[in-house]
This record gives C-alpha cells, structure tokens and sequence, in this order.
C-alpha cells in the first residue's frame, strides 16, 4: 500500500498474532545494489544466535552471507551451484521451526533476495510469507515477485487505500488524547493530510507540541516534511548531530558507527539515542521513516554529508562491508577513485552470484566514478567490462550499442584489441557471425602488431567459435592451431580453460569428436580449478553438443543436465537462456516431451526480443520436431514458417527436410526439388556433408540408397558420426526390405541394434522408428527372438519413456496421430 505507515502497522499486528518462531525485516534503500542484503538482514536473528543443526552444503552456502559472521570451519571457496542458496535458506527456516516471515519495503530489495524468495514461497511448508510494499515505487525484481506469486494463487493482496472521514474519527478516537473532539478535527486532519496516516500523526505531534489543537486549529506548514524539520529543531545539539549521522549512514548505521563517526563512545552517546526514541526519530538502529531522514538530511551542510560519507566509508571497507553501499558512501563523500575500485568489487562479487545484470549496472557505476576520478584507461576497462557483462546478461539490441561504441571509446592499440573483443564476442551470440569474424580478424591483426598475446589467444578462440558455426572449421583449425604448444606452455588455467574449450569444438565440427570429448575434459578440470561455475557450466555443455553430434544422446543429456545445474535457477541470463535451450533440445530427443515443450515455449519469446535470428531459428525447428512426434502436424509445419535468412546453411538444408519429413508422415506427395536444394546447400561443407547426405536417403529410391550406404558409412566411421551411422543403417534396412533383400536387411538391422544398445541414438529419427525397422527387418529374416527385443525396446520407449511426460491435451495424439507410434503400438498388441 501507499498509505505511509499503514503497511508496517498492518504488518507488525499480522505478525504479532503469530504463535512460534519468526522472522520480520524491513529492505532499505541501497539494497538493490548488493545481491542478498535484504535476505542477510532477514536471517540475522537465525545465523546470529547459531546451533541449528544443518548440512554441510547448507552452511557453505549461509556462510557467504554478510549476516552470519559464523565460523563454520566446512565453507569451502568458490561460487555457489545453482539452487544451493534456496535450498539452504529453506533447511535454515525449517531446523528453525520458523512459522512466519514478514518483509517490509519491497520496493527497497534486491533482486536476488526477492527471486530466492519467489522459489521459497512457491514451495509447500508450514511457513507463511508476508509482503508489504509502496505500489507506487515497485522495482522489476519485486513486480515479478509479485506476478509469479499470483499465477500460483499463493498471494492475497490487502491494498491500503487513504483514509477516509469515518477512519479519521476512529483513528483520533483511539489514541484517547485528552481535549480532542474528533467529530470537529476529522475533517479538518483530513482535508490536511489526504487520508495518510503518517502525515495525520505527524500533524497531530506537532499540533500538540505547539498547542494549536488545543486551540482547535492545524500547524500550517506546507509538507509533512516541514512538520518533521521544526520537530527536529526541539532537539538537543547532541541528539540532532546523532540523527544525522544515522540519515547519512543510512542502512549502514549502527552504534560502533557512530561511535567512530562522532567520536564519542556508546556510554557518551546513551542521553542522546535515548532523546531520538522517545521523539520517535529513532527506531533501534534506524530512523523511524524515510520522511525522517530525508528531513534530517536537508539539515546536514553538504561539506559536512561528504565528510560523514567518507567516515562511514572507511569504517565499512576495513570491517568487510557490503562493496555497493561502501562504494556510494566514497562516491557522496567524493573520494571517486575509492568509490569506482568499491563498485567494480560489487560487481565481481555479482558476477560470482551469477548475477549479471546487477554486474553490468555496477561496472558501469565504476566507469562513471573513474571518469570524475579522471582515470580514462580505468574507465574504459570497466566499460568492457560492463559489455561483457551485458553479453551473458541479455545480449540485446542496447548491449549492442555499447559494444559498438567502445573501439571509438579506446585509447591505446590494447585497448582497442580489447573493445573489438568485446564486440566480437556480442555479435557472435546474436548473429550475423560473418560481421562477428570480421570484427575478430580485424582484432586478431591488431593484437598481433602490438604484441598482446593473451588478448590475441581470446580473439583467436571467439572469432574461431563464430566461423565453425557458418561451417568455416578449417579456417578456425588455422587459426587455433600455431596457439596450441603456446597455451601449453606459458598460459594460466584461465586461458587454458578458455582455449582448450574452444579447441574441442573445432576438433568436433571437424569429425574429430572423441578428440573434441577429450579436450573438453581437460577445459572442464581448469574451470574446476578456477571455481569458475558459469565456465564450467559452459563447458558441460558444449561437451554435450559434441556428445549429440556424435549421437550419444543419453552422454549429451546427462551433459547438458549436469551445465545447467550448476547456474542458478532464479537467473535469466542470455547465458542461462542458451544453457536452457541446448538441455530442451537433448530433452525431447530423449523422450522428454512435456518438459522440453514447456521450456521451449517459455524461451521462444526472450530470443525473439534478443533479435537474434539463429537462436530463434533453433527454438522454433526444435519445437517443430517435437510437435512432429506428438502427432501435432499442422503445429509443427505452423512452427517452421519462418524465415532462413540470416542462418547458417545447414540450418537452412534442416528446415527443407523437416518439411519433408512432416510431409511423409502425413502421406504427402513428396517434390525433389526440396531434397536436392537441400543436399546441394551442404555441398561444399566437407564435415557436414555427410550427415546431410544420410538424412537425404530417407527420400532416395531404394535402389539408390543401398548403392550409396558403404561409402556413407566409411565416411561417417571416419568422422566418428555414430548417429548418423545408426541413421544410415536404418535407411539401409528399410530399403533393403522394400526390395526383398531380407538377409542384407537384417545385417542392417543388427548393426543398427548394435549402435542403439550402445546409446547411440539415430541422426534426425524418431527413435522408436529406429527399433520398428529393426523389429520388421529382423522379422521378416526369420529373427523372430531379435525382431520381437527390438519391438520391446520400441514400445519401451514410447510408453515408458515418453508417455509419462506427454501433456495430457495431446496423448491422443501422440499415441494414434504419430503413425510410428500407431504402427509399432498395434505390432507390439498383437
């Protein structure tokens, strides 16, 4: 509500019926910079009074909070795998026996603090949750807080409108002063203050210390805020000086702070804190409202608020206080070189919460302090450092403009190497990669002129990454491989981490894929070294899309499973989403419908508003592979409707045979011209011309496709390409039953078995199609014991693996309009 201290009283007397344990705390201003200060403040009384009996995963994540000062001796070193936070929270409140918890001012928190929350709220427990707010001032964290906890029906909103004249009355009536006839002063107290009760009661103290109520007038000053300032005035020298203190240091406050600040000691300053409570300017260690202090803070001569700044300051930064806050105390107390250092600490400590977005927003705090500091090669570096926080962050068309402003931004060759780095790296997430690896061949030149060798590893790594993504792998393979004995031999696990990654993609998309396996393992061990959870994480997964690749499906998963983990779950990063998108495209491959749909449907929108067309286009030829094996055609040839422009080649040739393929199982006349078009597109990219071809024999004749299966299959054993090797087998089983060859059609379909029992997954099948060919194959060869394992697997697959996650709208339709499924499902009945 808005009704000024209505809300806390609402709260406090909600809370006051509560019978067991609870938690109340109120977020302040400066919250919002520094991850985790509301929930810090809110389990204060927990951490602080020690003893609960929790785990060791609980305490290492607790112990990273500012309010447990513990000294559990298990905390280890490191950021935080993903949902470690909530979960330890969670055990904290239940080994507690907590039955309430009561947060005040969320307009003031964190978004940390209130995404953690949302996740806490959403579980079921015994504990209830209690939010008040100024609706009017909501910041977005607290809006969605909001929005998320009404689509759970968990939120039943109290919204607390002004006063009205009956309200008036019973308010005066109830605090039974003597003299006051609140029939006469309802609607004079009303038309003053607008119906909020703070400016009533404020009115209301000042009219009794004036003694114009008595006289049955109003004071007429003309704010509330004016009311509080001649209120302020009545106050001794040392109480006002101890209130300003308090409204400088602000959420920082405490008793050892203004001991330092005004120095006197806590025995010396007892008259005066004691004078601030009983005028109600002081409540505990905090003024009694926002009204109070921005009152207090007119009084305060500016050269007098900076000194007090720069005392809170340095108290704060040499007892470990929060980076954000300390760094706006330098800032207001115009030390800017102190307050600039202070906010790029903030922001590495947002960066290892994996909160990225708050990172970018202090970086570029920091650069604005080092441009008063008159510190240009600092500022710059915090400004790269801010684009590349906004890479990971949401990677948008503004993060774009940054990125492109910062070459004119630099002041020296290296610096110059490093912005076009930056912008490299930004546009090879969003596309077109061409301009990407223009922008990394101009830095890589420049790199090599002045000399900057990690810088050029870094250039040479990103602007590889672009070009095997448009299928220029031997141009990456020249590039990355004159680094390799250097990396080997001077670099650090961080640019190790970084190469090695890279590495192993190109050796993949070269057809070198149990290479590339390998090289992830050893990018994967500097991560874990470095504690670098978002490296690790990326790693993982880009393991995994050499694992899918290769066709071992399960590996990928389990892979991408595992990446996605260890980020956490309340972030919504560009990072995060892409992490989210490669774990859905392993899920549905898998047999995990459901989930993989919900999750594609809920990041179709994010990559659209990132307007980057290859991500979009990866989303929407998932989810139309994935309403192809739920029976869904018209969805899935709905999904493919867009547009190929501006995607790589083999994203086209993948969009034609998805058609294709859609058409064939709705028994479509089938035109050529699409499968040549779509073969003729990979033609001149030698590592994916062979997987391309083997999806193009699901069209051939027959005849020519057993004329072309041996020499497919050397090469795709040469490139290690498994799943197309399990895909070529199934096409050559089919085709060889089509023309009667039986025992060339079983030989077919035990090796097919063979790659499948190994878990290697057809390239672009169905899987349960898969094992129905092998079934009929081996059927039709008088296998009957093999025929009928291989229609076991299948039916395995669809009901026990599928069909679980199946949304119920489209059971029907998986079952009976996926003609796989039908076929095999009858044979299986039978």
């Amino acid at each position: 509500g808005d009704a000024g201290m209505g809300k806390s009283r609402l709260l406090a007397e909600c809370m006051a019926g509560v019978a067991g344990p609870k938690l109340q705390a109120s977020a302040r201003p400066g919250d919002s910079a520094a991850p985790y200060s509301g929930l810090a403040r809110l389990l204060r009384p927990l951490l602080a009074g020690g003893g609960l009996p929790l785990s060791l995963a609980a305490q290492n994540a607790l112990v990273r909070l500012d309010a447990a000062g513990s000294d559990w001796a298990s905390a280890e070193p490191g950021a935080l795998p993903a949902g470690s936070m909530q979960a330890a929270v969670s055990e904290l409140l239940g080994s507690a026996g907590v039955r309430a918890v009561a947060l005040d001012d969320l307009h003031f928190a964190d978004a940390a603090t209130l995404e953690l929350v949302s996740g806490l709220v959403a579980q079921e427990s015994p504990c209830r949750w209690l939010f008040a707010q100024r609706a009017a001032e909501l910041a977005p964290a607290a809006l969605a807080l909001r929005h998320a906890l009404t689509e759970l029906q968990r939120l039943a909103v109290v919204a607390l409108t002004p006063l009205d004249g009956d309200d008036v009355v019973v308010l005066v009536d109830a605090l039974a002063l003597p003299g006051l006839d609140s029939r006469v002063l309802a609607p004079l107290l009303l038309q003053h203050s607008g119906g909020n009760p703070l400016f009533m009661l404020e009115t209301l103290k000042q009219g009794l210390q004036d003694g114009s109520l008595a006289r049955g007038t109003l004071p007429r000053p003309g704010s509330v805020g004016a009311l509080i300032e001649q209120r302020l005035q009545r106050l001794s020298e040392p109480a006002l000086t101890l209130a300003r203190v308090a409204a400088i240091a602000g959420v920082d406050f405490s008793i050892e702070l203004a001991e330092a600040a005004i120095g006197q000691s806590a025995v010396q300053l007892a008259s005066a804190w004691r004078e601030l409570q009983d005028a109600q300017v002081l409540r505990d260690e905090a003024l009694a409202h926002d009204l109070v202090a921005d009152a207090t803070l007119r009084g305060v001569p500016p050269v007098v608020a900076r000194r007090v700044h720069a005392q809170c300051a340095a108290w704060l930064a040499q007892r470990g206080g929060e980076p954000a806050r300390v760094a706006v105390h330098w800032a207001e107390g115009g030390q800017h070189q102190a307050a600039a250092e202070a906010f790029e600490q903030a922001a590495k400590r947002a960066r290892a919460a994996a909160r990225q977005a708050e990172e970018a927003d202090l970086y570029a705090l920091a650069a604005h302090a080092y441009a008063q500091a008159g510190q240009p090669a600092a500022r710059f570096e915090a400004l790269a450092s801010r684009v590349s926080a906004l890479t990971g962050a949401q990677a948008d068309d503004a993060a774009l403009a940054e990125a492109r402003a910062l070459p004119d931004a630099a002041g020296t060759d290296l610096q110059r190497v490093r912005a076009l780095r930056v912008l490299a790296d930004l546009q090879g997430q969003r596309g077109p990669f061409e301009a990407a690896i223009d922008t990394g061949l101009m830095g890589i030149a420049l790199a090599r002129t002045a000399g900057a060798q990690e810088e050029l590893v870094r250039l040479i790594c990103v602007t590889a990454g672009n070009q095997i993504k448009i299928g220029r792998t031997d141009e990456a393979y020249g590039l990355m491989l004159p680094l390799r004995d250097w990396v080997d031999r001077e670099a650090g696990d961080e640019l190790r981490q970084l190469w090695y990654g890279y590495w192993a993609a190109v050796l993949g998309h070269m057809g070198r894929l149990r290479e590339g396996v390998a090289n992830y393992d050893v990018s994967i061990a500097c991560a874990k070294r470095l504690g670098l959870l978002p490296n690790l994480s990326m790693a993982l997964l880009n393991q995994s899309v050499v694992l899918r690749t290769m066709g071992a499906l399960r590996r990928a998963w389990e892979g991408s499973q595992a990446g996605l983990a260890l980020l956490p779950a309340d972030t919504d990063s560009a990072e995060h989403r892409l992490t989210r998108l490669m774990h859905a495209r392993n899920e549905a491959e898998i047999g995990h419908l459901g989930p993989a749909q919900a999750e594609l449907d809920q990041l179709l929108p994010h990559f659209e508003a990132m307007g980057a067309p290859f991500w979009v286009h990866a989303v929407r030829a998932t989810q139309a592979r994935l309403w192809q094996h739920l029976g869904q055609h018209a969805r899935a040839l709905q999904a493919l409707q867009i547009d190929a422009a501006g995607v790589p080649a083999w994203m086209q040739a993948g969009q034609l045979w998805m058609r294709l393929e859609i058409e064939q199982w709705l028994g479509l006349p089938l035109a050529p011209q699409p499968a040549q078009q779509a073969l003729a597109l990979l033609d001149g990219d030698a590592h994916r011309r062979t997987a391309n071809a083997v999806r193009g024999l699901r069209f051939a004749p027959s005849d020519a496709v057993l004329l072309q299966a041996d020499a497919l299959a050397a090469r795709a054993r040469q490139l290690e390409l498994f799943g197309a090797l399990a895909a070529l087998h199934m096409h050559r089983a089919r085709a060889a039953l089509a023309l009667q060859q039986h025992d060339q059609a079983a030989a077919a379909a035990t090796e097919l078995v063979g790659l499948l029992r190994a878990g290697y997954v057809p390239d672009f099948c169905y899987t349960p199609e898969a094992w129905w060919v092998a079934s009929q194959a081996l059927g039709a060869a008088g296998d009957a014991t093999a025929a009928q394992a291989a229609l076991a697997a299948g039916r395995h697959w669809v009901q026990g693996v599928a069909l679980p996650s199946v949304p119920a709208p489209f059971i029907d339709s998986f079952l009976h309009r996926n003609p796989v499924n039908r076929e095999l499902l009858t044979a299986a009945a039978q």
